[in-house]
């Protein structure tokens, strides 16, 4: 490989580095934020609550382009400080949970309507509820996993031209030889 190409791929591995860091700084600083309330809800109280529906619904999804999948559907009531809330939160993201794979499909098996439940409820707020209090930062993980992964990168890459710089030192070196 001829020094143009071996500083074009110095480049490209630099640049595709740089971008595993910055989104993997981006998805953490988000999953931090998530996190961060996780462990505020892994502390709410929990009600019983029975389920009024349950079912699927399409959900859509955004990412390299819009695609659709069948979520679950769930309705819930619960009784919190003397009132009565309904809900429909399946974990603390609020997110669309599919319905083909766990959990979601874990629900739909096990769940019919007038099946009592768990219900996790914001002490400060009864109404904010879900079924789920799953406290697992995965955005976090995921994020600084491909920012250490950037760096890994990083670090191949300096090495790579420590080496080839020795060997080109070595190479180059004259030896006097004196008798």
């Amino acid at each position: 490989m001829d020094s143009a190409n071996r500083y074009r791929l110095g480049q490209t591995l630099e640049g595709v580095a740089a971008l595993f860091i910055i989104v993997g700084v981006m998805t953490a600083a988000a999953g931090l934020v998530e996190w961060r309330a996780a462990r505020a809800a892994a502390a709410w109280p929990t009600a019983e609550g029975v389920v009024v529906t349950i079912g699927t619904k399409t959900a859509e999804q955004r990412g390299l382009g819009l695609s659709s999948f069948e979520a679950v559907a769930v309705t819930y009531r619960y009784t919190a400080g003397g009132a009565t809330y309904t809900g429909s939160r399946i974990d603390l993201s609020g997110r669309p949970v599919p319905a083909d794979n766990p959990p979601g499909s874990d629900l739909l098996a096990r769940l019919a309507p007038g099946a009592a439940v768990t219900v996790y409820y914001d002490p400060t707020d009864p109404a904010r509820s879900s079924l789920i209090n799953d406290t697992t930062p995965v955005a976090l993980l995921t994020g600084g996993g491909l920012a250490g992964l950037g760096l890994v990168v990083l670090a191949l890459k300096k090495t790579t031209n420590d080496e080839r710089r020795r060997k080109h030192e070595i190479r180059n070196t004259r030896y006097e030889i004196r008798v």
